[in-house]
């Protein structure tokens, strides 16, 4: 809950912040379509939560007893900072100073949970894994939009009843989507465009960051059961397509000179969809960028034994874009 706070206090600042400038809406494009790129390779990274079993393989369903297991997963991962400056370096007024120092270090948090299972196989030795997220959650103040869904299929190379050590190569796919929206208090920009200069005012509007991934990955775990802990280590290879971007929801209104203009005006149209601006409507803009990216990612962590039951920790890093995760999960395995 505090990681998700420190993110919306941060777009609080943001949308707050042309009530005292007028900025261009060329330099927040610019830094948006940054932000944009930063988060669709953030995001494929993110949807990988959950799964992350110490066991790199869980065995058969169809035997005494059968393997299975049901469990939850929460954690987070980050993303750099540098972009979420560039737009609050856009749009000035102070927000500049938004993000506290120690994100700076750390990155911003993403958080995710996942409520997941696991079934063993039958006659050959694989598993299969499945996960489940959503939360939607609309509010006076802003709204979250969260859905992540994720299946697995592992095959045990490695599964010598004598030995403890597995080893396990499978392939994965998760879609994720998600955004936050926030209301905020009037606010105006600037286009300059043919020697004139526009206005786009916006009447208590709403502001939405918006992302979405598919991505499918190919990963190999190998583990090393003892009778009370389960070290495990692992790495992942993945292709994602993705989107992320913004919506401005609101009656906009458009005027040059102190003259109202249409927003249909093909000037207007025009200039704005070439900085990659869409939706250009009387109920506001946005702009969403489309990405195709590869990712390599490594996990590992250990799992404390109790009977039944199984509390896990893991860590992740991104070896494509410099993100790290950490997760906790709990879960009934047989």
């Amino acid at each position: 809950m505090k990681n998700k706070i420190i993110l919306i206090f941060t777009l609080l600042v943001f949308a707050s912040a042309p009530a005292f400038s007028q900025p261009q809406i060329q330099d927040i494009q610019n830094a948006a379509n940054k932000f944009s790129e930063d988060v669709t390779v953030a995001i494929p990274f993110n949807s990988t939560i959950g799964l992350n079993w110490s066991d790199a393989y869980i065995g058969q369903l169809i035997g005494v007893p059968p393997h299975f297991g049901i469990g939850i997963s929460t954690g987070f991962t980050t993303l750099g900072t540098g972009s979420i400056d560039g737009i609050l370096n856009a749009i000035g007024g102070g927000a500049q100073n938004a993000i506290p120092s120690f994100l700076r270090g750390m990155g911003m948090p993403l958080p995710a949970y996942t409520v997941e299972g696991r079934i063993g196989g039958f006659i050959l030795p694989f598993d299969i894994g499945f996960k489940f997220g959503i939360l939607p959650l609309d509010l006076q103040e802003f709204a979250i939009d969260y859905l992540l869904i994720g299946v697995d299929v592992r095959y045990a190379v490695i599964d010598h009843k004598l030995s403890p050590i597995k080893l396990s190569v499978g392939v994965g796919y998760n879609y994720m989507k998600g955004g936050i929206t926030i209301p905020i208090g009037d606010a105006s920009f600037q286009l300059t465009e043919g020697g004139q200069t526009y206005t786009f005012s916006l009447n208590d509007p709403k502001i939405g960051f918006i992302w979405g991934t598919h991505c499918f990955e190919l990963k190999g775990q190998v583990s090393f059961k003892l009778p009370f802990i389960t070290p495990y280590a692992g790495a992942g290879l993945s292709m994602a397509f993705s989107n992320a971007g913004y919506r401005f929801s609101s009656n906009l209104s458009v005027a040059t000179g102190g003259s109202p203009v249409d927003i249909n005006d093909p000037i207007i149209q025009d200039a704005l969809k070439a900085l990659g601006i869409s939706n250009i409507t009387e109920n506001g803009f946005g702009s969403i960028i489309d990405s195709t990216s590869f990712n390599m990612r490594l996990f590992g962590g250990i799992s404390f034994n109790l009977a039944l039951f199984r509390i896990d920790l893991s860590v992740m890093y991104n070896l494509t874009g410099g993100n790290y995760g950490f997760t906790i999960g709990g879960r009934f395995q047989l």
